[in-house]
């Protein structure tokens, strides 16, 4: 409803000489009289469903010891970090190194 109030499809020609606030109160009321048959436009349709999310291993936190996952950790010196602990920083450290992101050999969570 908001949609149409502010775009002005329920608004009539005869409306248009209205004060804003009036003409807005004059369309909600004639939009909520109507059946529902006529206000909303219920069909089915076919829609692609999204591909599988991929999963990543969770790392600890070299910090403070938090799962994290691997796609979000944070590396230092070679060492996995969370959020949290990048936050506690107080400031983003630079890069030390332009080398890829390596992922390998971090200690796993059980389970």
């Amino acid at each position: 409803m908001r949609v149409a109030l502010r775009y002005g499809a329920a608004w009539r020609e005869e409306d248009q000489s209205l004060p804003e606030a009036e003409r807005r109160q004059k369309s909600r009321e004639r939009m909520l009289a109507m059946p529902d048959e006529e206000r909303f436009d219920v069909r089915w349709v076919q829609a692609l469903l999204p591909g599988q999310a991929r999963i990543f291993k969770s790392v600890r936190c070299s910090q403070c010891g938090e799962g994290v996952m691997e796609a979000r950790a944070h590396l230092r010196d070679g060492q996995p970090y969370c959020a949290g602990a990048v936050h506690s920083w107080g400031r983003r450290e630079p890069r030390r190194s332009r080398a890829p992101r390596a992922v390998g050999g971090w200690p796993l969570l059980p389970g």
